[in-house]
């Protein structure tokens, strides 16, 4: 494993370096707070932590070895975990120590929570479905007292992002098609796809005033620059996508599973014109950007972080 990256960073001109676990397990996502950061497991229940800018990463907390599918801190000793069998999990302490917390009791082992939003300490909204047999209903959850009590709102579909705008505006991706909402819980299409030519869109990004981003299993960016009214769909990959990123005006970075085998990060430096690929060798989960870094997580402990600055300029990865 940490020859195949250090091969990989050569080859890269050094743009990432390699903050890979010494043990090969799957990470799944990753949140910032300021210098700290936490990273979680997909399956085994472990968190990791660096107080150091993600210089280093160490393990804080192992939890039942359930699939967790987001975290969330809103500083450096409150966050939240979500996951199947309807759990949702707080911290208060930075993640050394995690509280369960009913939401829908009835429905616990037959609920998954795929996403969740927390406006402050007191309002969280989660989304999930509840399936029974062949039968599945989506719903969203929400609490004004930190997760303590929830009411239940039926869905249009099963989220898999929940983002909120300045403006208060909302916006949700789901199988085929994105959602928006004026309160979090009444929802309108904003993007439908017909032909299902799009699959499960994972990744969901508002990349600047009126413009976002989506992307999804099928190898498609979906963008739109007036707010959600018009959307342009593009195949770049025939790779599973699970994540979007927009680096700055111009440049957009795209990352997912290497399902075809081919490269599996995908970076444009003319907004979609033209795609640079990079082949990372396992799975990218997660891509997020913290202060003047870009972190990319995924199976078999990967961890790499690259200098915004460097990535820019680093017009020749093939």
């Amino acid at each position: 494993m940490r020859w195949l990256l250090l091969l990989l960073l050569v080859s890269s001109c050094r743009v990432w370096t390699d903050r890979s676990l010494p043990d090969p397990i799957d990470l799944h996502e990753i949140t910032f707070h300021k210098n700290e950061g936490w990273i979680v497991s997909y399956g085994t229940g472990q968190v990791f932590k660096t107080s150091n800018s993600g210089r280093s990463w160490k393990p804080v907390a192992k939890l039942d070895s359930l699939f967790f599918e987001e975290i969330q801190f809103l500083d450096s000793k409150q966050g939240w975990l979500v996951g199947e069998r309807g759990t949702l999990l707080k911290t208060t302490d930075g993640g050394r120590q995690w509280e369960k917390l009913e939401v829908d009791a009835d429905e616990s082992h037959n609920l998954l929570f795929y996403s969740m939003f927390w406006h402050d300490s007191d309002q969280g909204w989660l989304s999930g479905h509840v399936r029974k047999g062949t039968q599945i209903q989506n719903y969203i959850y929400t609490s004004v007292d930190g997760g303590f009590s929830w009411t239940k709102h039926a869905a249009p579909a099963l989220f898999f992002n929940l983002v909120k705008t300045t403006d208060g505006t909302w916006w949700a991706s789901a199988t085929d098609k994105i959602y928006t909402s004026k309160n979090g819980t009444d929802w309108i299409e904003s993007f439908s796809d017909s032909l299902k030519s799009c699959g499960q869109l994972r990744g969901l990004t508002i990349a600047g005033e009126n413009n976002l981003l989506s992307t999804g299993f099928k190898g498609n960016l979906l963008s739109s620059t007036d707010a959600g009214y018009t959307w342009h769909v593009q195949k770049v990959s025939t790779n599973r996508l699970r994540q979007v990123q927009r680096l700055n005006d111009h440049s957009i970075l795209l990352a997912g599973d290497k399902t075809t085998g081919a490269n599996n990060v995908l970076i444009s430096y003319d907004n979609g014109l033209s795609w640079n690929t990079l082949e990372i060798k396992s799975d990218v989960h997660r891509v997020v950007t913290h202060k003047s870094k870009v972190w990319l997580i995924g199976k078999k402990g990967l961890i790499l972080s690259g200098k915004r600055n460097k990535i820019l300029k680093n017009r020749t990865t093939k």
